[in-house]
């Protein structure tokens, strides 16, 4: 087997990035899905609803920081939050608290999207195990669907297509 291709979101729902290598931590790749832009009741947004994030590109910077850009908006960078407001986030059937990633990018993805929306970090306080379905006691994931790695052989993505 081999591996063809690597993908990463980091922001969960926004354009993929290419990479041709990656670490495995805990919760999945570094860089992978951290943050999450959430509605105004903490529920997570996807492409499946709102198509337009799938034009958001979003770079993760090696302190996890983020460098966002989208048409008609301007470039923002949105550093991890360190201390202030925490949010009870749902992704899927999963709720947890993460930190705010802050007003200006609460700005930015809502002029963006044009509804009240906040940008959410998953931190190291962040808990959401992963399903017992799927995984071990003690396994956690960050705002991906289900599980921290995510696999796909390329048979089985030109079936679907």
């Amino acid at each position: 087997m081999k591996v063809s291709r690597i993908f990463i979101y980091p922001v969960k729902a926004t354009r993929a990035v290419s990479l041709t290598q990656a670490e495995m931590r805990r919760r999945g790749l570094a860089g992978d899905r951290r943050w999450v832009v959430v509605d105004q009741n903490g529920l997570f947004l996807s492409q499946r609803s709102h198509p337009k994030l799938a034009l958001v590109s979003a770079a993760a910077e090696v302190d996890g920081a983020i460098s966002l850009d989208a048409p008609g908006m301007p470039h923002l960078h949105v550093t991890i939050p360190v201390s202030g407001e925490r949010l009870s986030v749902t992704v899927w059937d999963d709720t947890f608290d993460a930190a705010s990633g802050g007003s200006q990018a609460a700005v930015w993805f809502s002029d963006y999207l044009e509804f009240a929306c906040r940008l959410v970090y998953m931190d190291q306080v962040s808990h959401r195990p992963v399903s017992p379905a799927y995984g071990q006691p003690g396994d956690v994931v960050s705002c991906a669907d289900a599980v921290p790695l995510l696999l796909a052989t390329d048979a089985s993505l030109a079936e679907i297509n």
